[in-house]
């Protein structure tokens, strides 16, 4: 297994900048599973604990797509791979670049699961500083968590 996409590093990023604490990677994150053969572990792209408790995970499903919108395929797998690891739907969100098809757009909101579209910018070199980071950290534990203002809600 490589390094993980730019898109995802991108998305961790974001987190990172406004306060989210220990933002993992795929090549960290990796749950194990109870299975007799094949894979033992599924990798997520990105894993975050949640304030204020810091006791539960979200998981984050990066599809980087420069021209086409994430298919119903792609949120399904993501829900499957939820299920199989034993993760509650709500801890899980897909982003993509170009948004998504209206039948995965449904899927996402029987299954519980967020979806939202983040525009890939890899040249944003904006990092606030380290008081703003930490206001950002309070106001989460504060008034609950809030993703970065990048991220557009579809579902």
């Amino acid at each position: 297994m490589g390094p993980p996409h730019p898109y995802a590093q991108y998305i961790a990023g974001l987190l990172r900048r406004d306060g989210f604490v220990r933002v993992r990677l795929e090549h960290e994150v990796r749950k194990r599973i109870v299975r007799p053969r094949g894979r033992r572990s599924i990798p997520f792209d990105i894993a975050y604990p949640v304030p204020p408790l810091l006791m539960i995970s979200e998981y984050v499903e990066c599809k980087y797509r420069e021209d086409k919108v994430a298919s119903e395929r792609d949120v399904s797998k993501f829900i499957a791979d939820l299920d199989v690891c034993g993760i509650a739907r709500e801890q899980g969100l897909v982003v993509t670049t170009h948004g998504y098809q209206p039948l995965a757009i449904d899927y996402a909101r029987k299954a519980g699961v967020r979806l939202y579209v983040v525009r890939f910018a890899p040249h944003d070199k904006h990092h606030p500083g380290f008081r703003h980071r930490l206001s950002r950290f309070i106001d989460q534990y504060q008034t609950g968590v809030r993703l970065p203002v990048e991220f557009r809600k579809i579902a």
